[in-house]
């Protein structure tokens, strides 16, 4: 049994004691995915619903499934973990629920959905994920490489004339190149960019000015990032926008230290808005958050209480109306860690609290 299984699963019967239940029952994705060290469960990329279901007692890690989908869990997704597997046909309704009540009474699971629990709590599985393991943080800093060198490569790539959904494939094709899941993945162009926060892909083709968003997801884990690109010479007005929001960027990831409170860290990028003289921009969209198994685990507002983790991955997403500044960082005892590290981009130099940073400019072609 691998380190990192054998360290989770002691945490989940720390859970079960902690709740006085006998059994923990994952049926969605991003727990399924933290537990499996990486493995994933999933058919259809529209749900969070898991193809597989963890099951675990004080004594026993059950993976249930059914006939359809238990030969790849234990040949591909799940072939170095140590389990027992549970099977049942996949034409029974109520095959999971029968299954479990072999193991345990229903009644004493505790669940993250209401699969088989009339009461899930599936906030008590998300705080296990925060704090990523040693090995999970390895196949972080690969994901943020992987998902990089998809977006730079789309970016250098576009044409003028192509439309959104042109780019958007060039964008997918280029993520899953090199096993990387898009799933977020917004593209827009022109007047659009300054239209829309959240531009879903259309027919729209491309001028001038093309901002490119995606985030990947890669055994699990997910990372975001936004990279901008403009034809010809990048005018004045742009340029002091990009280099705003990139200061309000900054501001956010320097700020997100172990220990500090979510809500603070926000504060700190409101006030940037503020000094950049844009101080009602940052209401226009949220502002990111704690993310890792999911996009974002949740958007952070002026009441969160949350509190930055040891080793918990951030998104912060600035936007300024035609500007975005977004990418993936790792919060460490140390400081911060970028993950979505680009190699050949412009950068840009930016002065925070007297200290100079840099960050990714606009790519001019």
């Amino acid at each position: 049994m691998s380190r990192e299984f054998a360290e989770k699963l002691e945490k989940l019967r720390g859970l079960l004691v902690k709740k006085r239940k006998l059994g923990a029952l994952i049926t969605r994705q991003p727990n399924f995915s933290w537990l499996a060290c990486g493995g994933e469960a999933r058919v259809a990329l529209n749900t969070d619903k898991a193809s597989g279901y963890w099951l675990v007692t004080k004594n026993k890690a059950y993976l249930l499934a059914n006939t359809i989908e238990m030969p790849r869990l234990k040949s591909e997704a799940l072939a170095q973990l140590r389990f027992e597997p549970v099977e049942f046909p996949w034409f029974e309704p109520t095959g999971l629920e029968k299954t479990i009540k072999k193991i345990v009474d229903p009644k004493r699971v505790l669940s993250d959905s209401r699969d088989i629990v009339a009461q899930p709590q599936p906030e008590v599985f998300a705080v296990l994920r925060y704090s990523l393991s040693r090995e999970e943080v390895e196949r972080f800093q690969h994901l943020g490489k992987a998902l990089e060198a998809a977006m730079s490569a789309a970016a250098n790539t576009v044409r003028v004339e192509e439309t959104e959904h042109d780019i958007a494939a060039q964008m997918s094709a280029a993520a899953l190149a090199v096993g990387v899941q898009p799933v977020v993945l917004l593209v827009a162009v022109d007047e659009r960019i300054r239209r829309f926060r959240h531009p879903l892909p259309t027919g729209r083709k491309l001028k001038r000015h093309a901002m490119l968003i995606m985030c990947g997801r890669h055994q699990g884990l997910i990372a975001s990032m936004t990279r901008t690109v403009y034809f010809g010479d990048l005018p004045a007005g742009l340029a002091r926008k990009h280099k705003a929001v990139c200061t309000v960027d900054v501001a956010m990831q320097q700020s997100t230290r172990v220990g500090a409170q979510v809500r603070n860290i926000l504060q700190v990028g409101v006030q940037e808005y503020g000094r950049m003289r844009y101080p009602n921009e940052w209401q226009s969209h949220h502002q990111g958050g704690p993310c890792g198994y999911l996009p974002r685990e949740y958007a952070v507002n002026p009441k969160h209480a949350g509190v930055v983790q040891p080793y918990q991955p951030f998104t912060w997403n600035p936007t300024i109306s035609g500007a975005k500044s977004e990418d993936t960082i790792l919060a460490t005892p140390e400081g911060i860690e970028l993950i979505t590290k680009s190699q050949n981009w412009p950068m840009v130099e930016i002065v925070w609290e007297g200290r100079k940073y840099t960050r990714y400019g606009i790519l001019e072609r």
